[in-house]
């Protein structure tokens, strides 16, 4: 490593995919508890459309020019003092943390905590699909305390989330039902949901459990009409959202404060922010058969604003990748 730059995806402005663009940055350094990691691929995520966008200004202020990448694949290039466990080399996983975006570059520091180790015979281009599914796993394992022989709802199944629930659900033994666009239904009974219905099937807003029947779970990766998806929960259900409306932002993170008092089950909502133990089991549940990577597809990193169009656009199976090297 003879040059202190390096090429990371960065953006002058919010607006659509067009702002962003490729330019040379200060290649980090690792401070002490850092791991620099030499990137390989990173997934486009929704957080990331919405933060570009600005849709998230708020939280994201205005000062520019700003990085984008919340999780990543690669290989340990250096080490921060006082780092154990982990030895320059080493292929892994991670996540930028709630610390904030700058995972497309060719290297980013993190903190050790935030890594793991990928699973060997895994590439790193299909690995990057899957930190994401670290949520999948805090979702039905740890806030639904999904059973075997128990109904699960699947919202936005095709998606990075979805993608990886319809797989952990079927393994954990549930029946799996998966809302997708019709011309994703094939690819969730791939995933293994036992039905698969098209979401633009039915109206969101009035769902009934006549449609669609109750659930033990709904898992819901999309944020809007969670009062009507409540509905279809049977006694002791329980619904999981990593999502809210952004368009009613307030209302919706109202209605989920206000559902652990009033009606028919507690909305359970969270912000993934996996540390290393759940890396550890995600790279368990990839070894012993219960999930794989699902890449749509793959993209060079000069056309990152065309995975973040793509995305926009809907219909994702799986998740898009963008290559690094």
């Amino acid at each position: 490593m003879d040059d202190d730059t390096m090429r990371a995806v960065l953006f002058d402005r919010y607006g659509g995919p067009e702002v962003l663009y490729v330019s040379r940055v200060p290649r980090p350094e690792p401070a002490p508890g850092e791991v620099l990691v030499r990137v390989r691929a990173f997934s486009v995520n929704g957080g990331e459309t919405a933060a570009r966008s600005g849709r998230l200004r708020l939280l994201t202020g205005r000062k520019f020019p700003k990085r984008i990448g919340l999780d990543f694949t690669g290989e340990v290039a250096a080490l921060g003092a006082g780092v154990t466990g982990i030895v320059i080399g080493d292929r892994v996983w991670g996540v930028m943390g709630r610390t904030g975006f700058g995972s497309a570059a060719e290297y980013v520091a993190v903190r050790a905590e935030r890594l793991g180790q990928v699973p060997d015979g895994l590439d790193l281009v299909e690995a990057a699909a899957l930190p994401v599914a670290t949520t999948a796993i805090t979702a039905l394992r740890d806030k639904a305390r999904l059973r075997p022989g128990e109904r699960l709802l699947v919202r936005g199944a095709a998606g990075g989330v979805g993608n990886a629930a319809v797989q952990l659900g079927r393994a954990y033994g549930a029946e799996v039902t998966a809302l997708a666009r019709a011309a994703n239904l094939d690819f969730v009974r791939t995933l293994g949901a036992h039905h698969a219905v098209d979401h633009r099937a039915i109206d969101h807003r009035t769902v009934t459990p006549s449609e669609l029947g109750l659930f033990d779970v709904v898992l819901d990766t999309v944020g809007t009409d969670l009062r009507a998806f409540r509905r279809l929960l049977s006694p002791g259900g329980r619904m999981v959202t990593i999502a809210f409306d952004l368009t009613r932002l307030a209302a919706s993170l109202g209605y989920i404060a206000a559902s652990a008092v009033h009606g028919r089950g507690r909305v359970r909502f969270f912000s993934g922010n996996p540390a290393r133990a759940l890396f550890d089991d995600l790279a368990r549940e990839v070894s012993e058969g219960r999930l794989r990577p699902a890449v749509d597809t793959c993209f060079p990193l000069e056309e990152t604003a065309a995975a973040h169009r793509a995305l926009e656009a809907g219909g994702v199976q799986g998740k898009y990748v963008v290559r690094v090297d």
